[in-house]
């Protein structure tokens, strides 16, 4: 390959990004779309609009040289589509609410352990199925469901493909095992396999009207951004997961060898033809930082983190689901709680308590994931809130009693496509360790034993 001869495609929950990347997976050009609709969240996600952005992004780094093409995109989107590709329906993402209503439906009609051990996935809105569900009952009846993704290449591109393996291993309609549309999943909801097209499986050749000089340049079926995120990072193998915190977090471990299960409380997706992703999904990370910061007024949550030893507990808990719960439940009806308060406390010592929560949940999914890989032994993170406060990372590794490194990598999602694209490139070395503190790890071992008694009574 010649020096930027990839192109990379980023397509996330609040932006989008293209760049022109080297051999040796380095950025060269870049351009970046913050999506406007995150400023209106009542109207939505508006197809036509990424649409413009990703045409405007692929004409400003230009595509001449340009031989392969290859896209990242969040993992869970769905959209209904005509014969003509326009959109008849709104489109939901990961972050979308509204089809939580009909998760009691989906767990009417599908025992959800038989339906977690085949698909690797839990009835839960931020799925494609439960979007599906919602605008089927709402009367919906669209020629195609497509991802995002998908539509954006048809759309932009010319290309005529479908959902690709990874996209929709994360669709919760995929069979893991089988490598195929899951059908009794299908059959449970009533949606025709048909009504989800060819899955793309092989690169195609993008054709002379393609824009910005990509005529002639292949295009490789779209990645899911956890898996690129992984790979940008260099965090593959059964010893290491990548760890995310930023609005959400996430654990995520790429491993050889297609698994047939894991422990509730972790999804199993197949990324490749001998190749699987576990992880776990966390709802509540920068989001209830930026909570604490705005409406307790706390202007520095993580300030107790500086100290040399941990504060003391007093009795106050707290229970950090400001916005519900993923893993490592999958309760949907759970919110933030907070006991033991008195007129002592501060707002910052609410705030703390908090943190400590959402650490906690950071422990317990450590512990799921050792439980399935138990060669477990560190983390790797890139951007997001350690970037910005490297105490959090101190505090990750004290919550997951591992080392935790922090790469240098800004643009993970990005570099972990194009090094797909390249077929490895050389890993970036980590410009920060964080070893636990075994103080610090007790103290957050007390909170989650406070937590947990406090989520019994409450909870049940």
């Amino acid at each position: 390959m010649t020096s930027a001869s990839i192109l990379a495609i980023d397509l996330g929950s609040s932006s989008l990004r293209v760049a022109r990347v080297d051999e040796a997976a380095r950025v060269v050009s870049i351009a970046r779309r913050r999506h406007a609709f995150r400023d209106d969240a009542a109207r939505g996600i508006r197809p036509h609009e990424l649409a413009a952005s990703l045409r405007s992004a692929l004409e400003e780094v230009g595509g001449d040289g340009v031989e392969t093409v290859v896209m990242s995109s969040l993992w869970h989107s769905v959209l209904g589509v005509d014969a003509a590709d326009a959109p008849v329906t709104r489109a939901f993402t990961w972050e979308s609410t509204e089809p939580d209503a009909v998760v009691p439906e989906l767990a009417a009609v599908l025992d959800a352990e038989a339906y977690r051990a085949r698909t690797g996935s839990y009835l839960h809105a931020s799925y494609p199925l439960a979007g599906i569900r919602l605008l089927s009952d709402q009367g919906a009846r669209p020629a195609r469901w497509t991802d995002l993704a998908s539509w954006l290449l048809r759309t932009v591109l010319g290309v005529r493909v479908g959902w690709s393996p990874q996209l929709a291993a994360g669709s919760a309609m995929w069979h893991q095992g089988h490598d195929e549309w899951d059908a009794e999943t299908l059959d449970a909801v009533g949606v025709p396999r048909s009504a989800l097209g060819e899955v793309w499986r092989e690169p195609v050749v993008l054709g002379a009207d393609a824009p910005a000089g990509l005529a002639g340049a292949r295009l490789l079926p779209v990645l899911g951004d956890g898996y690129c995120d992984s790979v940008g990072i260099d965090a593959l193998g059964p010893d290491v997961s990548a760890l995310t915190a930023a609005t959400s977090g996430s654990l995520r471990m790429i491993l050889d060898g297609v698994l047939d299960d894991a422990p509730f409380g972790i999804w199993r997706y197949r990324v490749g033809s001998e190749t699987t992703g576990l992880g776990g999904a966390i709802s509540n990370a920068g989001n209830l930082l930026e909570w604490v910061r705005g409406t307790l007024g706390v202007d520095d949550p993580l300030a107790f983190a500086h100290a040399d030893e941990p504060p003391a507990w007093d009795g106050l808990t707290a229970l950090p689901e400001l916005a519900g719960e993923r893993g490592p439940r999958y309760r949907r009806e759970v919110s933030a709680a907070v006991s033991g308060l008195r007129g002592r406390h501060t707002a910052s010592d609410i705030g703390r308590e908090l943190v400590f929560g959402v650490l906690g949940v950071y422990a317990a999914m450590t512990e799921l994931m050792a439980t399935a890989q138990p060669a477990l032994s560190r983390f790797v993170t890139a951007g997001g809130i350690v970037q910005g406060s490297p105490v959090f990372g101190q505090l990750l590794a004290d919550a997951t009693e591992r080392t935790v490194s922090l790469s240098p990598v800004s643009e993970s999602s990005l570099r972990g496509a194009a090094v797909h694209a390249l077929g490895g490139a050389p890993a970036p070395e980590s410009v920060r360790e964080f070893a636990p503190r075994p103080k610090w790890s007790a103290a957050i071992r007390e909170r989650r034993a406070a937590a947990a008694a406090l989520d019994a009574r409450l909870r049940g």
